[in-house]
């Protein structure tokens, strides 16, 4: 055991039970030991240990509507999916920081948030794949400025009926569409 009571090296787990594992922090960082769970992969004996830990990866993203109720999706650079413009937080910037950084990265928007939507944090595939364990925040926000473009990180932009959603889209970015939709017609905060 570490001196906060957390093991220093992953656990071994049961045949066909979820890999679990633990991994050690610098040294002096104040975080002797960052717990981590994978991807669900399971074991093929009970004396397998985790060799592919998942990053956390907290993560803000913007709803935009239109006047006719249609939300602004981004296509990205890297795959090709839709999106809601949004990205990962930086150290020493707070939540409603980066999802004004980021939609202005992405699309020249200058936004404010006005609304959370909600918290995503289950564990995705498509998250997962890519060895991050993303918590999403998702905010209701009003474009205050700037003139909608495309940068190096999205490759077209548009604004579409949240009930005909491309297929080609991020796809825990559905969920959060319809919850944006729902939060901007007056339902609670989501916790998922």
């Amino acid at each position: 055991m570490g001196n906060h009571g957390f093991p220093t090296r992953p656990l071994a787990v049961a045949q066909g039970s979820p890999v679990v594992g633990l991994r050690r922090a610098k040294p002096g960082s104040g975080r002797e030991a960052v717990m981590h769970r994978s991807d669900r992969q399971t074991t093929a004996d009970s004396g397998a240990v985790a060799e592919n830990l998942l990053r956390l990866v907290p993560a803000a993203a913007a709803a935009i509507f239109d006047e006719g109720g249609n939300v602004l999706l981004t296509r990205r650079a890297d795959n090709g999916l839709w999106c809601l413009p949004g990205g990962e937080m930086e150290p020493g910037e707070s939540l409603s920081n980066t999802v004004i950084r980021e939609t202005f990265e992405e699309t020249g928007l200058r936004v404010t948030p006005e609304q959370p939507v909600g918290v995503y944090s289950l564990p995705h595939p498509y998250y997962t794949g890519q060895g991050r364990h993303v918590i999403g925040f998702v905010f209701l926000c009003r474009v205050v400025g700037g003139d909608l473009r495309l940068s190096p990180e999205t490759t077209e932009f548009g604004y579409f009926d949240p009930a005909a959603l491309p297929t080609d889209i991020v796809p825990t970015h559905v969920e959060r569409i319809l919850d944006a939709v729902d939060v901007r017609d007056g339902a609670g905060f989501r916790v998922r």
